[in-house]
């Protein structure tokens, strides 16, 4: 066990020197041959490697592939800033060297056709016991380039259905043009143009195509001050066709170049969301460029639960959100308590999404009281029923209060539309009316002893008289009987 502990350490303590390992950069040199064209395509390829070389063993695992176009009149060795950025990330670094003339001109759409068809000629690799690709490559694929290069990329037509997104750095308009084919691209894309090139003026080249385009995803970056040709190393005939003045230099713009292109990279061949993140925030923030994108973290939408009652039964929270986004919540709904709960949705891996909370109400039951009377006597004038409970709760009536007839009569309250207050009843009991009566006191002579009047009637109604009997004076005497507090009995005389 000690070892155990000893040995978990000690990969504890290398694992972010593991994670954040780059590789080395092997190279060879090859010939593919595009058999619908009966075109060869000579190609310089840089890959990653545990040791640095020519023709040295690659490194273990597979990886995705960056193909990239040289400008007009350069050759593939102007790229060496890129594949050296590249292939330590863990990208296989595909680079033609066809159409590299001046004289004669080169053919862009033949460019194009090449450039479409390193995907097809590295999966062949792939499959290949004898390549150096043998099972290192995996299938997913950007292809950019510069100049004439990135302008080629946007003249492809139709694209191989292998590539996964398309670059563009100071990408130049092609003839035919590139500019009018975008309008067929949807595949997500990049154009980085300097914005002082004095070769291929962005508002006349890589604006256009950003415009063109139908993707959804895509990403116009201009680097304030930024030349054509620094997107390359050094090269007489492009540095002479860019002459100028710059407001920043090679190894600036190179550096700003892959603080976009590497993140956006990540995202689309290696389904990395925080990349997407990072480059998103870059195109949103940054100062040393100008940038027009329709990228976004995706947010996930449910249907609001509505305001939930306690007790009730607990729905489930949806595991996909209106827009497919699957994920989970880090708590389900429970009615139990009365509160206001947030839930929050966590997409699943690989979704670049963010989290996204969920507010609900759960709310005291409610029993609707009133302040009735309850007890009337037949004949009495009958009140209304509240519509409105002593909570607050509206509502109505199954009927009225009649008291025509005398018995116990129960009233149903139902209210409005308070979810969570019940039905109520109320009970009301219409007493019948009471006269009372007593037995008849016979008539008296004047000095007989007078006898006292009965306090309760023959019917139970205790009350007063409004006087006593007097024998003292002879006459006709009519005495009044007022009921104690028998709402329903009436007054008597005698």
């Amino acid at each position: 066990m000690k070892n155990f502990a000893f040995i978990l350490s000690i990969v504890l303590l290398f694992c972010p020197l593991l994670l954040s390992a780059q590789f080395q950069v092997g190279h060879v040199t090859d010939t593919f041959n595009d058999p619908n064209r009966s075109r060869n395509i000579g190609v310089e390829i840089y890959y990653p490697a545990t040791t640095g070389g020519d023709n040295v063993a690659h490194a273990p695992g597979s990886f995705p592939v960056v193909v990239i176009g040289h400008g007009f009149g350069m050759g593939y060795d102007a790229y060496s800033n890129l594949w050296n950025v590249l292939v330590p990330k863990g990208y296989i670094v595909v680079l033609p060297k066809t159409e590299s003339s001046v004289f004669p001109f080169p053919s862009h759409p033949n460019f194009a056709e090449d450039l479409n068809y390193m995907p097809t000629a590295m999966e062949l690799e792939n499959t290949d016991p004898s390549s150096t690709f043998f099972q290192h490559v995996e299938s997913r694929y950007a292809v950019g380039g510069h100049s004439m290069g990135g302008g080629a990329t946007f003249l492809i037509d139709p694209i191989n259905p292998l590539i996964t997104c398309l670059f563009g750095m100071g990408a130049a308009d092609t003839n035919p043009s590139a500019i009018a084919n975008c309008p067929n691209i949807s595949l997500p894309s990049l154009l980085m143009v300097g914005g002082q090139d004095g070769v291929s003026p962005p508002a006349a080249n890589s604006e256009l195509m950003y415009d063109n385009l139908l993707s959804a995803e895509k990403a116009y970056v201009n680097f304030t001050g930024g030349a054509h040709c620094y997107f390359a190393d050094v090269n007489f005939l492009c540095d002479l066709g860019d002459n100028g003045s710059f407001g920043i230099s090679r190894t600036q713009q190179q550096d700003l170049r892959d603080e976009y292109l590497c993140p956006w990279l990540d995202h689309h061949l290696k389904d990395d969301c925080a990349a997407l993140a990072s480059f998103v925030d870059l195109l949103d923030n940054d100062t040393d460029a100008v940038n027009e994108h329709t990228y976004q973290i995706a947010t996930p939408t449910f249907a609001q639960i509505p305001d939930l009652c306690q007790g009730d039964t607990a729905p489930t929270l949806p595991t996909s959100s209106i827009e497919g986004i699957t994920g989970t919540w880090d708590l389900p709904i429970n009615t139990s308590t009365v509160g206001v709960f947030t839930f929050v949705f966590t997409p699943d891996a690989n979704q670049c999404a963010t989290t996204t909370p969920m507010v609900i109400n759960v709310n005291a039951a409610t029993i609707p009281t009133f302040n009735i009377t309850p007890n009337l006597c037949v004949g009495d004038t009958a009140p209304t029923l509240p519509t409105t409970s002593n909570e607050g709760v509206t509502g109505n009536w199954d009927m009225s209060i009649n008291t025509s007839t005398a018995g116990i009569f129960t009233f149903l309250f139902t209210p409005d539309t308070n979810p969570c207050a019940s039905t109520a009843t109320v009970t009301v009991t219409v007493d019948p009316a009471i006269v009372p009566t007593f037995n008849i006191i016979p008539n008296l002579c004047v000095g007989d002893t007078a006898p006292t009047l009965p306090t309760t009637s023959n019917e139970g109604v205790t009350g007063n008289w409004d006087m006593a009997i007097n024998t003292g004076t002879a006459g006709i005497f009519t005495f009044l009987f007022t009921p104690d507090t028998n709402p329903c009995a009436s007054t008597a005389t005698l």
